[in-house]
């Protein structure tokens, strides 16, 4: 498993687990992105990797989640919220514990809803919550050098 691998699925199991009050299993299975039901929230990863993250579920799995970590709060939609939320904090977390001298960049998330494309090359987790499944995709920008100077080369260990 990649060390991108490992920080993603630990900071989502960690997150889901302290942000929504949900037991987590992370699961082998492939997670449904072409699901019609789709809701989802899409940060850009700024730096220091380049790439996008995508935190998302059906409704309805997201709306029992967000009713859970808001205690049914007052945003007209809590799933929106909710994903943002989740996924900022994945995405913050993902670049500190890759880069811990750098300063993690990334953008403000973006909502959506529907089925998703994922590349070929796309990290995607399957995660089991109470209430049903949601899915963390992460796709790196493939134009990156691999050079010491890039965002996923590490000189310790290569490529991350």
């Amino acid at each position: 498993m990649s060390r991108i691998a490992e920080f993603a699925r630990a900071s989502l199991e960690e997150t889901l687990e302290q942000v929504a009050f949900a037991p987590v299993t992370v699961l082998d299975d492939a997670f449904d992105w072409s699901e019609g039901d789709l809701i989802w929230a899409e940060i850009a990863l700024v730096s220091p990797i380049a790439g996008t993250l995508v935190f998302a579920g059906p409704r309805a799995t997201v709306q029992p989640l967000a009713a859970d970590a808001w205690g049914g709060g007052t945003d007209a939609d809590p799933g929106a919220a909710f994903l943002s939320e989740v996924a900022n904090i994945i995405a913050g977390q993902l670049l500190a514990n890759l880069y811990p001298a750098r300063e993690p960049g990334i953008g403000l998330p973006i909502f959506g809803a529907g089925a998703r494309t994922v590349s070929r090359d796309a990290l995607s987790l399957c995660v089991d919550v109470d209430v049903g499944r949601v899915g963390l995709l992460i796709e790196l920008d493939s134009q990156a050098p691999l050079a010491p100077s890039s965002p996923i080369y590490d000189a310790t260990e290569g490529v991350v």
